[in-house]
């Protein structure tokens, strides 16, 4: 993994602002989902319950995902966001 993708853990959407890191938190697998009409999870920098707080890049990605119903990807094609 590139050192962008470097501490990035999986989070599960529990409630909330999708766009806000306060309504993830940490999760030990990668959930099984890809698409859908909700966020499922995300693959994000934390070292604890929480994620950091995201980046613009992460909030875009988040939104095209739920504009679109697709997964969305790094541009080196790990998933990042997933749906269900």
């Amino acid at each position: 993994m590139g050192d962008k993708l470097k501490h990035r853990r999986w989070y599960a959407y529990i409630q909330g602002d999708p766009l806000a890191s306060e309504s993830y938190f940490l999760i030990d697998k990668r959930p099984l989902t890809a698409n859908g009409k909700s966020i499922c999870a995300i693959y994000a920098r934390g070292f604890v319950e929480q994620p950091e707080e995201f980046s613009s890049d992460m909030k875009l990605l988040i939104a095209r995902a739920l504009a679109t119903g697709q997964q969305q990807s790094s541009k080196s094609g790990v998933p990042i966001v997933l749906l269900r």
